[in-house]
């Protein structure tokens, strides 16, 4: 990805490891470029110019290596096999909105990017599994965008939807008919989420209002297994303090 040859003057050019080691701090800890150059004493120019084209290279190779939903019938009876045993059967993940102050927004843009968080920020959609593994994320969205409207970009969800992934995947579940519970198999996956999304067949949500017991505990049950997606933002966030803190770029693509 990078020649290390000498300058015009025939100095040699700075260590590769010590830029990478540059790129990692600023992502870990949140630090800004002129804080790492003293460090390794390379300068914050050198670095920035450094960390966005790493960045950008290691995310075109391995973003999908890394992010990709259940695509094999092991994979996606591992993954649904999981929710099952919880009691969600058919579940393949849960999904939910992330967003990231951007400090720096262009005073043309924020009103698209400032929404309910009160300063701009972008926003992105996360559907992750069980095990807390990211297996699908859209590109970032203006952060007054709502969820209805960001869930109409996203990838994976829009093919569920319109029965491109896992339509002919079964499932069972009992049906009550007569006082008598009998076994029903039902085709087609489904994203756990919560109330701000559209009525899809591939979205179930917590029932908001409801007279029977048995939904009001099966609400309250999804609820706590839809909390994955949440709990890896938090992960995220804790480890990784440049999502934590805002972003300081004016340009939205960088």
């Amino acid at each position: 990805w990078f020649s290390e040859g000498p300058d015009c003057t025939g100095r040699p050019s700075a260590p590769l490891e010590l830029k990478v080691l540059a790129v990692l701090r600023v992502l870990g800890r949140g630090y800004c470029f002129d804080g790492v150059e003293e460090l390794c004493f390379i300068s914050a120019e050198v670095l920035r110019n450094f960390f966005n084209k790493f960045c950008e290279l290691f995310a075109a190779k391995y973003f999908d290596v890394y992010c990709n939903y259940p695509r094999s019938k092991e994979e996606i009876k591992i993954s649904t096999g999981i929710y099952a045993r919880m009691g969600l059967p058919g579940c393949i993940g849960s999904t939910d909105c992330v967003h990231f102050g951007w400090d720096r927004c262009p005073s043309g843009e924020i009103s698209q990017h400032k929404g309910k968080e009160g300063f701009p920020t972008l926003s992105y959609e996360v559907t992750v599994d069980r095990n807390k593994k990211i297996i699908a994320c859209t590109t970032g969205q203006p952060g007054a965008r709502n969820d209805q409207t960001i869930v109409k970009y996203d990838e994976f969800i829009t093919k569920i939807n319109e029965g491109e992934l896992y339509k002919d995947e079964e499932y069972e579940v009992y049906e009550e008919v007569d006082g008598i519970l009998r076994r029903t198999v039902l085709k087609g996956l489904y994203v756990a989420c919560d109330n701000g999304y559209p009525k899809w067949p591939c979205m179930q949500c917590p029932l908001k209002h409801s007279s029977e017991a048995y939904e009001s505990r099966w609400s309250k049950w999804l609820e706590t297994v839809r909390k994955d997606v949440e709990c890896t933002f938090g992960i995220l966030k804790g480890r990784f303090r440049c999502l934590k803190l805002p972003v300081f770029y004016h340009s939205k693509k960088t």
